[in-house]
């Protein structure tokens, strides 16, 4: 920069900062320039702040800086109460959803114990010799019971959904084998109606993949029951092809078409949102709450996919799905495939010794019943204090564990059991618990159990983890 005189420089500036500075002071502040002149120096100097040129000015001065300061700290003040709010509503929300979470946890609870008693009973009864009638009764009361349980777990599935608690599994499994697992879960209502089921797979899927197969087979089992539902007759078709593969990741399509009543385009963009349904007079006349296809939609998405429907009113309808998986190597060993564990007839007493720790009488009636079908004799604890006193004196091959019970919890008790040593430190503690979350199944584990069933317990269940446990005997 040039030298100039220093009273060029005060005169450029003195226009600039008419001009640039003026919304940067107290109003009615005079200011004479932006650059001063040093009085000691011949060199001109910069002042981030002007000198008043009067008393008059300085007192306005003053004033001005005392308005912006109390007008900071008004600003200030409404900050503090927008950051305290915020915070507030911050906690508030996190104790909403803790409270949520635990109501749920105790509907889950309430909801699936009676509901252990009514399927158990009936279960029971279902493996005696009955008369025709009798057996229709009883299997009567059985099927209101699964669809009881069925609405139970759809309502659970989607509270977990919008509380962010459902987890997704992830496992290596047969991809064709989720498929005909499902089909083998409708065929009895398939048997009801003159309609014809077949399946389609694409050759390029690979044998094997790693994701949330139960998961999968929930939406099929959903689109397949609908299918059944709303088709009087006629024919179902089951595909599932590859929309894209490389070496580790597998993109695959669903779809389910039918041959029912179809459902117009209108009615369509109202099918996956909850408790919704095409219409009315679908509800009233063929049932339903209209949760599966909004659980299915948000299962789908969780699965990094998509669900949709094409369809035209008499003309049946197509749903599919898209789901991504990885792909998983073959396996070592092809396991032979599983031989489905039949609830047998009243049999002798296995030599076992079972240990039953249940609080409610009528689940340990159930329980008891269903042991004694099975073959398992058993003793009972009513509480884990009892349970504790009844593991000191005897040893056990299995322990069926109650988690909410009175005087001590099963998560105590098992952590209890644990720390004695001995083999009652090893001895299978399983899970008998009506709640259904999975930190439930988590605190399970941790409090050092080694599986876990959920009320209503199926007999076909029960007896399928038994004999898992207790395959390799146990020392007497």
């Amino acid at each position: 920069m040039r030298d100039q005189p220093a009273g060029s420089i005060a005169t450029q500036n003195e226009n600039a900062d008419s001009v640039a500075t003026s919304d940067f002071y107290p109003a009615g502040v005079h200011r004479q320039s932006a650059g001063l002149v040093d009085s000691r120096s011949d060199e001109a100097t910069y002042c981030l702040v002007d000198r008043p040129s009067s008393n008059e000015d300085m007192l306005q001065f003053v004033l001005a800086l005392d308005s912006s300061r109390q007008e900071t700290e008004t600003y200030n003040r409404y900050l503090d109460q927008l950051v305290h709010k915020s915070t507030k509503a911050r906690i508030e929300a996190e104790a909403a959803a803790r409270m949520k979470s635990d109501f749920l946890a105790t509907m889950s609870h309430e909801m699936r114990t009676p509901l252990n008693g009514i399927l158990g009973m009936a279960s029971v009864l279902l493996s005696r010799e009955l008369g025709e009638q009798e057996r229709d009764y009883v299997d009567t009361i059985r099927q209101a019971g699964e669809s009881l349980r069925a609405l139970v777990d759809d309502v659970l599935d989607l509270s977990k959904m919008e509380a962010g608690q459902l987890r997704l599994e992830h496992t290596d499994f047969e991809l064709t084998r989720v498929v005909s697992d499902a089909l083998q879960i409708v065929e009895t209502l398939v048997a009801q109606k003159p309609i014809e089921i077949s399946t389609h797979h694409d050759p390029r899927l690979p044998r094997y993949v790693r994701g949330d197969s139960s998961r999968i087979r929930q939406i099929l089992l959903n689109l397949l029951s609908n299918a059944i539902k709303f088709t009087l007759q006629g024919s179902i078709e089951i595909h599932s092809r590859v929309q894209f593969v490389d070496d580790r990741e597998c993109e695959i399509l669903f779809s389910v078409k039918d041959d029912g009543i179809g459902i117009t385009e209108d009615q369509q963009h109202r099918l996956f949102r909850p408790f919704s349904q095409a219409e009315d007079s679908t509800a009233r006349k063929y049932g339903g709450t209209g949760l599966g296809l909004a659980i299915s939609k948000r299962l789908a998405e969780l699965m990094g996919g998509q669900i949709g429907v094409t369809s035209r009113p008499g003309q049946g309808s197509l749903f599919w799905f898209t789901v991504r998986v990885l792909v998983a190597p073959e396996p070592r060993f092809i396991a032979a495939p599983e031989v489905p564990f039949i609830a047998p007839h009243p049999r002798e007493p296995r030599n076992v010794r079972v240990l039953l720790v249940e609080d409610n009488k009528i689940n340990q009636k159930v329980a008891l019943l269903m042991l004694k079908n099975l073959g398992y004799p058993a003793d009972v604890a009513s509480n884990g204090i009892e349970a504790l006193n009844a593991v000191d004196e005897k040893y056990y091959d299995l322990i069926l564990m109650d988690c909410m019970m009175p005087e001590m919890d099963g998560f105590e008790t098992t952590r209890r059991l644990r720390e004695m040593g001995g083999q009652s430190a090893s001895v299978p503690v399983i899970a008998m618990t009506a709640s259904a979350f999975d930190n439930d199944r988590l605190a399970c584990m941790n409090a050092g159990m080694n599986d876990f069933i959920s009320k209503p317990v199926c007999e076909h269940d029960l007896g399928t983890k038994l004999e898992f446990w207790l395959a390799p005997k146990r020392p007497d």
